[in-house]
């Protein structure tokens, strides 16, 4: 069968103005930022022997509604509502297939033309429509003589019908036809086999009737039009000469080859669809038969792609779980078909079902076999096959001095795949074996929620961890105190110092953050004033290091006892002092402004 592309008509083009958009103004694009659909779809296999069976899968996107209908047109008269239809093709041609997607927002249509290319298959061919007539252009009254050049394909031609474009019709095999007016007159024949179809030649102006000198009509046939590469193909002209003989004829092929020829053959090596064109010339003018996608060329043999689904893919054991074959199969139809499971279990059935007994997960393969190869499927960890967790956990140590760093260890049963601890502290943790430090002493509740994809299960462990004061009962005492003068030159006052101080806790295992204030008072005097307060430190045991200090400065010219009192960060109560009267350095300290 012939397809030639339909010339655009204006109507047509100012169709398709009316449904273009027509602008919006910014005002208009902040109102309604609403967005329609936008047509998406896909298809496999796109080209085979007939019957042809074809999976749709609806690539789409909503925009800002849900989609709510849509309608597939596949190009053989067929339509469906479906989401992702499957559609078998019949007879052999080459289809367009468009999708048209509706939400509240709009609807939008996607078409592929053309997208689906069936054959005949192997063992069977089409018939090959094909004429002629003498004369082909005349003055009135014409006769002309039709000569049936049809090629039968595989079965008998069993009948002919013709139309002479001029309303007259005929159903003999080789008829004639009176043309009574001037005019261009289309013919075409459609002939009819016992088992392959039907095939039509259409030949468009091929009989002029007129007085004046007429020009060519371009016409040609090739065969085959489908086939694998390399793919020779045999071009017929069929042209009418019109008033004047034909004198030279170009043929272009598609694929960056020509010929002047008049009935050339042509190889393409590349798969693709071609379009063929045929320039006719005589001294009265030229014509063009131009027909678009007229040949296609498929690659060489095509091994098949292995594909598959299961459901449910997980789910508590014992766990029954329905496999479905979507291999596409290539050239040649899938002959065999070989499934392991994962747990020792195999079938060579094509949609085979299986049950799990045991929890785990599963890798599923398929291996598909045609005439031309074999390709393979595995989806790793594709069945999670479970049951229920049952939470356990044990700790390491539980109990200890503060800080206690406890290193927790999960004894989930069932294959959990999530953990959730929460520590009785407030520190919670999704690791499956964290460890937590406890900082304050208490006594802790400690929670384990383990889960996987049958379920969640919860144990609570209360007072799990204790956790002692080091040192409940500490002891501080000031043990010495230092300067770091700057005095000017050549004088015995200093203008500012560093006042230093040791001070130590016990017993040993204690740590404790503490800061001083520091008093002075002129010597002799009885009434202390503050000079300042140092920061918050650390001091530990009796080191030495745990040093505070602070810069006194700005006294009035005087000497000074000083007098340093120690407390807890956070706390009001003085919890040990050094007296002048203790450590000389805090005594006579002369001071300038």
């Amino acid at each position: 069968m012939h397809f030639r592309r339909a010339p655009v008509t204006l109507l047509a083009i100012t169709a398709l103005a009316l449904l273009l958009p027509s602008g919006c103004s910014k005002k208009d694009s902040v109102t309604n930022p609403r967005m329609g659909p936008a047509a998406g779809f896909s298809a496999a296999p796109r080209s085979g022997p007939r019957p042809l069976d074809v999976d749709f899968t609806n690539s789409s996107t909503a925009g800002s509604s849900p989609i709510t209908t849509v309608l597939w047109d596949f190009g053989d008269g067929a339509t469906s509502p479906a989401m992702n239809p499957f559609h078998s093709y019949g007879a052999p041609g080459t289809y367009t297939v468009s999708l048209t997607v509706t939400t509240a927002d709009g609807s939008n249509t996607q078409t592929k033309d053309p997208y689906i290319s069936v054959s005949n298959g192997p063992g069977t061919s089409p018939a090959n429509a094909a004429f002629s007539g003498a004369p082909t252009a005349g003055n009135a009254p014409l006769t002309v003589v039709f000569t049936d050049a049809s090629i039968k394909g595989s079965s008998d031609i069993t009948g002919w019908s013709w139309t002479f474009g001029d309303g007259g019709a005929s159903t003999a095999q080789n008829p004639s036809h009176t043309y009574l007016s001037n005019g261009s007159y289309t013919v075409g024949l459609t002939v009819t086999t016992v088992s392959d179809g039907t095939d039509t030649e259409t030949k468009p102006n091929y009989v002029v009737v007129t007085s004046t000198p007429v020009p060519p009509t371009a016409q040609f046939s090739g065969t085959p039009l489908d086939g694998v590469m390399p793919l020779t193909v045999q071009f017929t002209d069929h042209s009418s000469p019109g008033s004047a003989a034909i004198t030279a004829r170009t043929w272009s092929f598609g694929d960056g080859g020509i010929s002047t020829a008049t009935n050339p053959s042509h190889i393409y090596t590349v798969a693709g669809t071609y379009t063929a064109t045929l320039t006719v010339t005589t001294s009265v003018g030229s014509n063009s038969d131009i027909q678009a996608g007229y040949i296609t060329v498929h690659p060489g043999p095509v091994p098949p792609t292995a594909d598959f689904s299961g459901a449910p893919t997980a789910g508590l054991t014992p766990l029954l779980v329905q496999f479905t074959d979507q291999s596409a199969p290539g050239t040649s139809p899938i002959t065999a078909w070989s499934w392991t499971f994962g747990d020792a279990g195999t079938s060579t059935a094509q949609n085979p079902s299986h049950t799990y007994a045991s929890p785990g997960g599963y890798a599923v393969s398929l291996h598909v076999t045609t005439a031309d190869g074999q390709n393979a499927k595995t989806r790793t960890a594709y069945i999670q096959a479970c049951q229920t967790p049952v939470a356990n956990f044990a700790g390491v140590p539980t109990s200890g001095f503060a800080p206690l760093s406890v290193l927790f260890a999960d004894s989930t049963s069932g294959n959990p795949t999530s953990w959730h601890w929460t520590f009785g502290d407030g520190g919670a943790s999704a690791a499956q074996k964290p460890s937590h430090t406890y900082t304050v002493p208490g006594t802790y509740t400690v929670s384990l929620t383990a889960q996987n994809a049958c379920g969640s299960n919860t144990i609570t462990k209360t007072a799990y961890v204790s956790v002692a004061d080091p040192c409940p009962t500490p002891v501080y005492s000031i043990v010495s105190a230092s300067w770091d003068i700057v005095k000017p030159t050549g004088s015995v006052y200093h203008t500012s110092a560093r006042l230093k101080w040791n001070a130590d806790v016990s017993p040993a295992a204690c740590a404790r953050s503490v800061f001083a204030k520091i008093y002075y008072r002129a010597v002799g005097n009885t009434v202390w004033t503050l000079q300042g307060q140092s920061i918050c430190y650390t001091i530990t045991d009796s080191r030495t290091l745990d040093q505070g200090t602070l810069v006194v400065s700005g006294l009035a010219h005087d000497c000074y006892d000083f007098r340093i009192v120690l407390y807890e960060c956070g706390g009001v109560n003085p919890v040990a002092v050094l007296e002048p009267e203790v450590d000389s350095n805090l005594t006579n300290q002369c001071f300038e402004p």
